[in-house]
C-alpha cells in the first residue's frame, strides 16, 4: 500500500466518521403553541410557547435516521431573541436563560414560596426520542398594550409573572429559539404578532 492510497483511505474514514455524526444528531421538529391561558387574581393570562419533537418531520431525514440511528437531545439550553421584522439580525431583547415548560416550576410546592436557588439556575432539559419538550417565549396580560418575555426569573414574587426588565413594546417581531447541547445549535424562526391589548390578537406564526 503507498503513501497514495494511505492517505486515501484516511480522507475517506473521517469523511465517514464526520457524515456518521452529522445524520445521528437529533432531528428536530418545531411547533408553534399559543393555546396557555390561565386567571390568577389579577387577570387572565396567555403564553406563547414552542414545542420541540425529537422526531424527523419528512420522508429523507426518517431514511437518515433509519440508517444511522436516532439519538436523544440531552440537556439542552434554550435562548430567544426578539428582533425587528427589517433586520432580524438587530436583537432588542435577548432571553439567554429560556425556561423549558417541561420542567418543574422554580417553586416550593408544599409552601408556595419561590425557590430562588433555581431561579438562578439554567433551566435545561432532554428530549428522548420521538418524545417532545416546550419552551416558553412570552406573555401578556388582557387589555396590556405590552408584551414580556418569559422565564425562570418571572417567578420571583417581586413581579410575578411580569418582570419588567422583560417588557417589549412592539407589534410585529421575529423570534429566533436556539437549542443548545452537545456542541450543537438548533435554530428555528418564526414570528410574533401583538397588534392590539386582546389576547386573542397575541400570537405566534410561521414567517
Amino acid at each position: 500500500m503507498n503513501y497514495m492510497e494511505l492517505l486515501f483511505g484516511a480522507i475517506l474514514g473521517w469523511l465517514i466518521t464526520r457524515l456518521a455524526s452529522y445524520f445521528s444528531k437529533p432531528k428536530l421538529t418545531f411547533k408553534i403553541d399559543n393555546g396557555q391561558l390561565f386567571q390568577n387574581g389579577v387577570g387572565q393570562y396567555r403564553f406563547l410557547s414552542i414545542r420541540i419533537i425529537n422526531k424527523p418531520n419528512n420522508l429523507f431525514f426518517k431514511l437518515i435516521s433509519f440508517l444511522f440511528g436516532k439519538t436523544n437531545l440531552n440537556n439542552a439550553k434554550a435562548q430567544i431573541n426578539f428582533s425587528l421584522p427589517e433586520n432580524s439580525k438587530f436583537t432588542i431583547k435577548t432571553i439567554n436563560n429560556g425556561r423549558w415548560a417541561t420542567t418543574k416550576e422554580p417553586v416550593d410546592y408544599s409552601t408556595g414560596k419561590v425557590d430562588y436557588s433555581q431561579i438562578l439556575m439554567p433551566s435545561r432539559d432532554s428530549i428522548f426520542v420521538e418524545e417532545e419538550g416546550m419552551v416558553n417565549i412570552a406573555i401578556k396580560k388582557e387589555d396590556d398594550k405590552s408584551f414580556y418575555a418569559f422565564n425562570n426569573e418571572s417567578y420571583d414574587s417581586r413581579w410575578w409573572p411580569l418582570k419588567p426588565e422583560f417588557e417589549i413594546n412592539e407589534k410585529y417581531l421575529v423570534v429566533t429559539l436556539k437549542l443548545l447541547a452537545d456542541g450543537d445549535s438548533y435554530d428555528f424562526q418564526c414570528a410574533l404578532v401583538n397588534s392590539n391589548k386582546k389576547l386573542n390578537n397575541f400570537y405566534l406564526k410561521l414567517l
